[in-house]
């Protein structure tokens, strides 16, 4: 089921990065940027939010520092990837907005469930109890 899981996450990704990359592209090009410059911008947004989902999401041998550069990298990204999708609609209507938005929403949630399932795999599990000794402790829930 995992494997089906990374696969569909994968699909999503891809998916909303050919749309959320062509964008971008777009974007960087009507602000200056030649094609062969404009064309690394969605590589580094959208590679640095899937690289850092792949730091916080590892269940282990990451050190606080890493998954909280990774953690700040994630939301860089977002925020990046949304900007460049909703400038793209050239502020025109909301319409035009939403449907520009699309892909960089799709991105953000697939790599949240991707980064908050990847935390209660087995092998989350393992390495949470080696670090307690060997006693699995449970998640709590916060109170709402």
């Amino acid at each position: 089921m995992q494997k089906i899981r990374i696969s569909l996450t994968a699909i999503i990704w891809a998916g909303a990065f050919k749309v959320s990359g062509s964008h971008i592209v777009d974007v960087a090009m009507k602000n200056g940027n030649r094609f062969d410059d404009a064309i690394i911008y969605p590589l580094s947004i959208d590679a640095l939010i899937i690289s850092c989902a792949l730091w916080v999401a590892s269940p282990k041998g990451v050190n606080a520092s890493t998954r909280r550069w990774a953690a700040a990298g994630r939301y860089f990204g977002f925020a990046a990837t949304v900007y460049s999708n909703l400038a793209h609609s050239g502020w025109t209507t909301l319409e035009s907005g939403i449907i520009n938005l699309i892909p960089a929403v799709a991105v953000i949630i697939a790599t949240e469930v991707f980064v908050h399932g990847m935390k209660s795999t087995p092998a989350a599990k393992r390495a949470s109890a080696a670090k307690t000794g060997g006693k699995v402790i449970p998640m709590q829930r916060k109170a709402s």
